[in-house]
């Protein structure tokens, strides 16, 4: 059950199943449920229309529709509902003067919010960034993601239309999952395509229009991957030659993209101490040990909630692990050496068999056949 609200401010609880809360860093809560039009929900079910709103009362989070596909069933009608956190509201407001230059966090969360419903908090010291384009006369939360999220370099979290800004959210050591246990199953995914370990970059153009320094910088993981070169890298704010290639080293991205989902155990008893122990918290750090061989140190960026259905556990991604270049060597010379000898095996039973050939006798499990 959710609360809907109409366009009009009515409010009615509404029966859904299948109900589902996809929470990722940095990126907008979203909200999935079925509904149908069934007799005792039938009021509320026609609330469902263009702007409503859906409270979940379990965590208070609110969300608007934004889509609804609807089938018939039998003799009543379905609808699957998608719907995001309200900061997708941002995106109906347009900022239609700009700034540039020096500004900090909070002038340009001023900026952005400034006669709009959202409020914000701004919890860490986070340095002024130097706009050397106009920011503006563009949507909020198109402002929001590039100019506060990315150019600031920090994170949020959202409840309701309040905006909570960090340097990093989250929180180190706050949990250790075990496959097998906590964990009845582990799946990875990784994407190599990002991994670049070479940059070229230009600081700010001098009175010729020429960069008054450029620096390069190579990756160490290039020992493993080998050079392999990203876009140029521009910044007018670099103050020396050593302050772009610190800011290049942060921009590059030198390993692969790897991720982990586990699906989490739900345990029986409420008070079992394996819940107590671990924070399920989004960007919290923890510790993932498998099977396999997995034992690192790994942080939540994606926890997928069923909060209605006890029959669903929840779905918790961990990354980006990072690959260490020296042990990846060690891997692959050792593997390396594995093959050679089982490459050296392979051998020496083919000279056998062409030695059994040669004399014209064949071996079989019982004996042999002396032609």
């Amino acid at each position: 059950m959710v609360i809907v609200t109409d366009i009009a401010g009515n409010q009615a609880p509404l029966l859904v199943s299948d109900l589902h809360v996809t929470k990722q860093l940095n990126q907008v809560e979203q909200l999935d449920f079925t509904t149908v039009n069934i007799p005792e929900n039938k009021q509320a079910y026609e609330m469902v229309q263009a702007r409503s709103l859906f409270t979940v009362p379990e965590t208070g989070q609110v969300y608007r529709i934004t889509q609804e596909d609807g089938q018939s069933l039998n003799d009543y009608y379905q609808k699957s509902v998608t719907a995001l956190q309200v900061i997708q509201d941002l995106d109906e407001h347009l900022v239609k003067t700009t700034i540039k230059g020096n500004q900090s966090l909070d002038a340009v969360m001023k900026f952005i919010t400034a006669g709009t419903k959202f409020t914000y908090t701004i919890h860490d010291q986070v340095p002024n960034h130097n706009f050397t384009d106009e920011i503006g006369r563009s949507r909020a939360l198109d402002l929001f993601n590039e100019s506060v999220i990315s150019a600031f370099g920090v994170e949020y979290t959202a409840n309701g239309y309040h905006i909570d800004l960090y340097k990093s959210i989250g929180k180190k050591n706050a949990f250790v999952f075990i496959d097998n246990n906590d964990i009845y199953s582990l799946a990875d995914s990784a994407d190599y395509t990002p991994i670049r370990t070479h940059i070229y970059g230009e600081g700010p153009t001098g009175d010729n229009d020429k960069p008054k320094f450029t620096a390069d910088y190579t990756s160490p993981k290039s020992s493993v991957y080998g050079v392999i070169d990203t876009d140029i890298y521009n910044d007018d704010t670099a103050k020396d030659k050593n302050d772009l290639i610190n800011k290049m080293k942060a921009n590059l991205v030198d390993s692969p993209s790897i991720q982990y989902t586990a699906n989490l155990n739900r345990f029986a008893a409420d008070n079992n101490i394996a819940d107590k122990l671990n924070d399920l918290a989004l960007g919290n750090y923890g510790f993932v040990r498998s099977r396999q061989g997995l034992d690192e140190e790994l942080r939540i960026i994606q926890i997928d909630l069923y909060p209605q259905e006890k029959s669903k556990e929840s779905t918790v991604t961990f990354g980006n692990f990072l690959l260490n270049p020296a042990q990846l060597i060690a891997d692959l010379n050792s593997n390396k050496a594995q093959a050679a000898k089982e490459i050296s095996g392979l051998q020496r039973g083919q000279s056998n068999v062409k030695e059994q050939l040669a004399k014209g006798i064949t071996t079989i499990l019982d004996g042999e056949i002396d032609d």
